[in-house]
């Protein structure tokens, strides 16, 4: 123990300190464990970029909380840190809903499309009209391939110069 643990009484006593940012490290957990990827946070995301998309006013904390809840007590079981309550409160579960929101939506490619989208608008000729590039067709021909010779074609074994064949 240090001598500034000694005498720093404002340090928190009843939650752990970890020598890592939990917050960061649950919303990297929660975006790159395969399993609870797949299974828990990606059905939630399709459903409020579905919601998103029909323009309907989401209240994607109220939507995520149960997801984040259910990945905090994973994390801690697979990790052995301990009881959930112990280690994380409500403000970091809030800090880690807001991340992963902003992960996922801010800087989503919608956004992208949308900047690309005005762009191509604002790239119009003198005369008002949109230039426009019409998109060839290429046709291709295909190409008759021959057979291939390969090691298992050959006659001649690399270790014994010969390939032994079994009679059946």
């Amino acid at each position: 123990m240090k001598l500034h643990e000694f005498m720093d009484i404002t340090q928190n006593t009843d939650k752990p300190v970890l020598p890592f940012d939990i917050v960061d490290d649950i919303v990297h957990y929660i975006e790159n464990d395969p399993l609870f990827y797949r299974k828990k946070f990606f059905p939630v995301l399709e459903k409020l970029k579905m919601l998103k998309k029909k323009h309907k006013h989401v209240d994607y904390k109220k939507i995520l909380k149960p997801v984040v809840d259910s990945a905090i007590v994973t994390y801690c079981n697979k990790f052995k840190l301990g009881s959930p309550e112990y280690i994380i409160d409500k403000e970091d579960i809030m800090h880690i809903i807001e991340k992963l929101y902003e992960n996922e939506f801010k800087s989503s490619n919608d956004d992208i499309f949308n900047r690309q989208r005005l762009q191509f608008e604002s790239s119009s000729t003198s005369a008002g009209a949109i230039a426009s590039v019409a998109a060839p067709t290429v046709t291709r021909k295909k190409k008759n391939k021959k057979p291939v010779k390969n090691a298992l074609d050959s006659n001649v074994n690399l270790f014994t110069g010969e390939v032994m064949k079994r009679n059946m």
